[in-house]
């Protein structure tokens, strides 16, 4: 399926903002990796429910916050994700705003 809206906006923004951007393939592995302190944030553009549901549980277990790439309250649907600790989670959101990246509509 081709779309304008990539994680590759955002992800060549951040590899210039940041000392590294990791990918491990696995959204659940991501998530579980915010919660647990190796990585500090993870993005998405479109996620299924079945890809970050039981991740996000563990990841507010933890404390971290999850919203749609937008702020917005996470949706129990396919959405995109922001997840951070708390500490980052606005800065993020701040940062993709100002990316001008092209984003999935809220």
């Amino acid at each position: 399926k081709e779309t304008a809206c990539t994680n590759l906006d955002l992800f060549s923004y951040f590899c210039k903002k940041t000392q590294a951007v990791r990918r491990f393939g696995s959204a659940s592995i991501d998530i579980c990796y915010v919660a647990n302190g190796i990585i500090d944030g993870y993005w998405e553009q479109d996620l299924k429910h079945w890809d970050f549901a039981a991740a996000n549980i563990i990841l507010e277990e933890a404390g971290g916050n999850v919203t749609t790439i937008h702020g917005n309250y996470m949706p129990f649907n396919h959405s995109s994700v922001l997840c951070t600790n708390k500490l980052l989670h606005n800065f993020m959101l701040d940062e993709i705003k100002h990316s001008k990246a092209v984003l999935k509509k809220a």
